[in-house]
């Protein structure tokens, strides 16, 4: 039995070509846009707000997002958060 140990350059290429497009394709940037909603009348103050705020979202140390918005509404009365 002979174990190969020189790659073809071919197969070199095309293995790192390969790599390159799994890691790229973990890299997308969708970004998700929240629903919009209508609230005007007076009893709809928020409850906090906060400007130019940056959130990160993480799963057991990993961060998984990051959140950057010019402003943070939440409404308790309403269970929403905008």
């Amino acid at each position: 039995m002979r174990i190969i140990t020189d790659f073809h350059p071919v197969f070199a290429f095309i293995f790192f070509l390969t790599a390159v497009l799994f890691s790229a394709e973990g890299c997308s940037g969708d970004k998700i846009e929240p629903p919009k909603i209508n609230i005007t009348s007076a009893d709809s103050i928020p409850s906090q707000e906060s400007y130019n705020t940056t959130v990160t979202f993480s799963d057991s140390g990993k961060v998984k997002a990051i959140l950057t918005a010019g402003r943070i509404r939440i409404f308790t009365k309403f269970n929403y958060t905008l």
